[in-house]
């Protein structure tokens, strides 16, 4: 399924099911087109993400312990230049 059709279904769902009489009632187009595109943005990033976990699971460089806790070398002290490029 296409990211737009996605996009349609998730709005129309909100809109049938969950949205309260109140918020129909105030709903514009502005509004609709404005949470269409948003909707679409937040797909884009999710094909982008889904697809770099994908590589990572076909070629795995490293855990998944490395990516959340990354190694890092305790043994010298950071300069104070070093903890500029950290912040």
């Amino acid at each position: 399924m296409e990211d737009e059709d996605v996009a349609l279904r998730i709005l129309e769902l909100y809109l049938v099911h969950v949205a309260p009489p109140q918020v129909k009632r105030k709903i514009t187009l502005d509004g609709l087109l404005t949470t269409y595109f948003y909707l679409l943005s937040k797909l884009g990033k999710k094909t982008e993400v889904m697809e770099s976990v994908e590589k990572r699971v076909e070629h795995p460089e490293t855990s998944p312990e490395d990516l959340l806790f990354p190694k890092t070398d305790t043994s010298k002290p950071i300069s104070l230049s070093q903890k500029d490029k950290l912040f």
